[in-house]
Parts: structure tokens; sequence; C-alpha cells
């Protein structure tokens, strides 16, 4: 009775810790998703704000256009990229899989 015990308490354990992997993957997925989606809305801001740039440097010609001008299309450029994530290539790729708990965790 005790060995039959201890098999199917490692069973039951065994199909506790696929329980809370398969939980810990489906909550990673959804942070997967919300981390995307917002890295869609930047991006999209970032070329929302580069059009604008564009349009505007058209608008008002160089030589028309006061000192300070430059500096803030400047500067608005700079911002554009800052929240693009394409701008910053190598985070936009994340793990599909949650990081492995600890064996202190388990």
């Amino acid at each position: 009775a005790g060995k039959r015990y201890a098999v199917e308490e490692a069973l039951r354990r065994q199909e506790q810790r696929r329980r809370e992997h398969e939980e810990r993957r489906l909550a990673h997925r959804r942070v997967l998703a919300d981390d995307l989606a917002a890295m869609a809305t930047s991006w999209s801001e970032a070329e929302r704000i580069r059009a604008f740039l564009d349009a505007a440097t058209h608008a008002v010609p160089v030589a028309e256009q006061p000192p300070e001008c430059a500096a803030w299309l400047a500067w608005a450029q700079a911002h554009a990229a800052s929240i693009d994530p394409l701008s910053r290539g190598a985070i936009i790729g994340k793990s599909l899989e949650p990081e492995p708990l600890s064996s202190h965790d388990e």
C-alpha cells in the first residue's frame, strides 16, 4: 500500500507541475500579446510623428524656418525613434515559453 501511495503521490505531483506549467505558459502568452499590442501602438505613434514631421518640413522651407525649428525637428525625430520599438531591434523578440521555475520555487 505504501508503494502504491508513493506512485500515486508522484503522479499527482507530476500532474500538478504540468498544470502549473500550462497556467504559466498561458499567462506568459497573454503578456506577450499585450507587449505586441503595445509595441504596435508605439510603432504606429512613431510613424505618425514621422509623417507629421515630413509634412512640416515640406510645409516650411528650411530657409524660412526660425533657428529653433531645426533643433525642435531634431528633437522630434529623436523622440519618434525613442518610442519606436523597431529602432531597438533586439528587444522585439521574446521567448515564447515562460522562464523555468527555479528548483527552490517548486
